[in-house]
């Protein structure tokens, strides 16, 4: 979601994080979240245990619900809503899911009236989402990709997956999507245009 659908700032994260007193090198990579960061976003702690285990790694007595939230909801820097739009667009002709590393502090904001300037949730624009913390599965592990299929009648051969992290896009094609590359923030919708496009040549 963040980097595709959704204008990514990680500095800006990275930053609360670190003003909070976590040592963002130790538990934030460019190739995912680590130890309790993860299990947060796996679903496999709750907040409260999260906030505990963050004030431990901060070296500080306790860190609040509100806090922990504001610092992962630092990566959100907005969205484009005419890109939003034409996720819409989309569904008129295909079936159109969100699957997403993600946990309950940043789903807070993406799925409410907040999200975006239509005052719509995200979950208004997909015909369904697959979210790590609820389906307690990771990006690039090829069963999390295989499980929305089988959960919306998807077949894998006939699905485009698009990320903006290469792991996570080696991660689709193992499990047997077709899968996009876009760099982080960049428009999303010019790269599946030449990808259909280049579908409907190889099958004249």
């Amino acid at each position: 979601m963040f980097g595709i659908v959704v204008t990514q700032d990680t500095a800006k994260a990275l930053r609360l994080f670190s003003e909070a007193g976590l040592d963002t090198e130790q538990y934030m990579t460019a190739h995912g979240q680590k130890e309790f960061l993860l299990d947060f976003e796996k679903g496999e702690i709750t907040l409260d245990e999260f906030c505990r285990r963050m004030a431990a790694a901060c070296g500080r007595d306790s860190i609040s619900a509100d806090e922990a939230t504001r610092c992962w909801q630092g990566f959100y820097a907005g969205v484009d809503t005419e890109r939003l739009r034409s996720i819409l667009k989309l569904r008129e002709e295909y079936h159109v899911c969100l699957l997403s590393n993600i946990n309950e502090c940043m789903m807070k904001l993406t799925d409410s009236p907040r999200f975006s300037a239509d005052e719509l949730p995200i979950s208004h624009y997909f015909d369904s989402m697959f979210l790590s913390y609820q389906m307690h599965m990771y990006k690039p592990d090829a069963e999390f990709y295989l499980e929305a299929c089988r959960r919306d009648g998807m077949n894998p051969a006939e699905t485009v997956f698009i990320d903006d992290a290469i792991k996570n896009v080696e991660g689709a094609r193992a499990a047997g999507l077709h899968a996009i590359h876009v760099p982080t923030n960049e428009d999303w919708r010019p790269h599946l245009a030449a990808f259909l496009q280049e579908q409907e040549k190889t099958s004249e």
